[in-house]
């Protein structure tokens, strides 16, 4: 049987007909003819036993409709590793991050002051499946925090910003119209501290396409230029030059401390390369072109040149010039061919 979830409005309006002489079985005849509300046998616990519904119990912090920082925070979680489900209202947050779940507690707690439920999952009753080919599940090597908020009136206010599924989740038109970049900072921030890492690049992981491109719109917007590219199981979001990177740590950043520092420690080891004029680089081609047919990789020869791995793959791609794995197998095949022949010189 469906379970009907009620708020602080409903009980309201039952107690108000309470006071007047309406017996239970009259309230939810009256309340659904006049005011189309359904209600069912329950509400005798609040009329007799005192009970009252959850919103009723917790209210919402005055000011929680208005988009601020933080709730532009808990929307970029949402859009990540966030959960959300209308018919049990309530939002959740899973991790293995403590500093991750601590910021999502304070996040709600600041904006809608509510106190969540936690609770530890062993590792051992986790199961995450990744790879489809060979199918197989990958096992959790930490235990997973979860923090649990209810509430109706807490999932009807974050669900006029959007659905939040995994696969078609997208940016709410609040944030990509919002003129206050303090509130576009913090929604990023909540979605790279979901799906972000800094390892190398600063890349955001995502099943939803559209998703990432609104990120990338809003990224845009502080001058941050990116790409999106296919990943092996999802689409990816990097930012990898050091101009860009730099300009996401001044703007967004991470609030998870290890990231942060992931994301410094990048910074601080970036290899700056070179740079060349056009000119000097078509003087190269040539020198580009007899390496690789010598079957140097592009990385071996950006290294005899001095100059970068991907100028040598934008060189090779124009001119069409065949891949060093190519060449291998076009090498082992002739040595194959020029066998069987001399074989067969010797027989006749």
């Amino acid at each position: 049987m469906k379970r009907e979830y009620y708020t602080k409005k409903e009980y309201n309006l039952v107690m108000r007909l309470y006071k007047n002489g309406f017996s239970a079985t009259k309230i939810i005849k009256f309340a659904r003819k006049k005011y189309g509300v359904k209600l069912n046998r329950g509400i005798e616990h609040w009329l007799y036993d005192k009970v009252k519904p959850l919103d009723a119990k917790r209210p919402l912090k005055n000011g929680y409709e208005k988009l601020t920082v933080e709730k532009s925070y808990i929307l970029g979680i949402l859009c990540g590793d966030g959960c959300i489900t209308f018919e049990k209202p309530r939002i959740i947050l899973g991790s293995v991050s403590k500093e991750f779940v601590r910021e999502f507690i304070t996040s709600i707690k600041s904006h809608y002051g509510l106190n969540p439920s936690v609770r530890i999952i062993p590792k051992e009753k986790i199961k995450i499946s990744i790879v489809k080919n060979p199918p197989h599940t990958i096992k959790a090597k930490k235990d997973q925090i979860h923090a649990t908020f209810y509430g109706r009136n807490l999932v009807e206010d974050l669900r006029n910003y959007g659905d939040f599924k995994t696969d078609t989740w997208r940016v709410p038109e609040q944030i990509m119209n919002s003129k206050n970049k303090k509130i576009i900072c913090s929604f990023l921030q909540g979605l790279y501290d979901s799906e972000g890492s800094a390892k190398y690049h600063v890349t955001l992981s995502s099943n939803s396409l559209d998703g990432l491109k609104d990120a990338q719109d809003l990224l845009l917007k502080l001058g941050i230029q990116s790409t999106i590219y296919k990943g092996q199981t999802c689409f990816v979001l990097s930012i990898h030059s050091q101009r860009t990177k730099q300009l996401f740590k001044n703007y967004i950043g991470f609030r998870i401390f290890s990231r942060q520092k992931q994301l410094e420690s990048s910074l601080v080891n970036y290899k700056t390369n070179k740079s060349y004029s056009q000119k000097y680089v078509n003087t190269l081609t040539p020198d580009i072109l007899r390496l690789r047919r010598s079957g140097f990789s592009s990385r071996k020869i950006a290294r005899q040149l001095g100059i970068g791995k991907s100028t040598v793959l934008r060189k090779l791609h124009k001119y069409n010039c065949v891949p060093n794995t190519a060449i291998k197998r076009l090498t082992n095949a002739a040595f194959l061919v020029l066998s069987f022949c001399v074989q067969n010189v010797k027989l006749t």
